[in-house]
């Protein structure tokens, strides 16, 4: 295990780990990476890793809007998961009233309906005549 004791004068720790979860870290990682069976990176190949060197008032603004987008992304989750949950319920009660024949006319409907259009037949039949 290494520990990793950075300057924080200089290095915001938030936006060190957000760079050590980029893909530019885990490629000089894997480039420096000894070992096949129990892959491994020295303290010594660590020194050599580049890091993003940025003034900390940029840091600190990049830290901002990445946990600004994380918040925001964390919402857009938050909604979908709002919006599946009501579409189960919906469906749910779609198969309900399909299986308990809500969704389709009963056939005394049908027939009050053939009954009501064959009325109106006879009554428009009767007025041409």
């Amino acid at each position: 295990m290494i520990y990793i004791c950075p300057c924080w004068l200089f290095i915001n720790p938030v936006f060190l780990s957000f760079f050590f979860n980029t893909p530019d870290y885990r490629s000089q990682i894997s480039q420096n990476v000894s070992g096949i069976a129990q892959p491994k990176c020295n303290a010594t190949k660590l020194k050599e890793l580049v890091l993003p060197f940025l003034l900390l008032p940029e840091q600190q603004e990049i830290v901002r809007r990445v946990d600004a987008l994380f918040a925001f992304a964390d919402s857009i989750e938050a909604k979908v998961a709002v919006a599946r949950e009501k579409m189960e319920r919906l469906r749910q009660s779609i198969l309900a009233k399909a299986f308990s024949g809500e969704l389709v006319p009963t056939e005394a409907e049908l027939a009050m309906k053939s009954e009501a259009v064959n009325q109106v037949k006879g009554s428009s039949s009767s007025e041409v005549s």
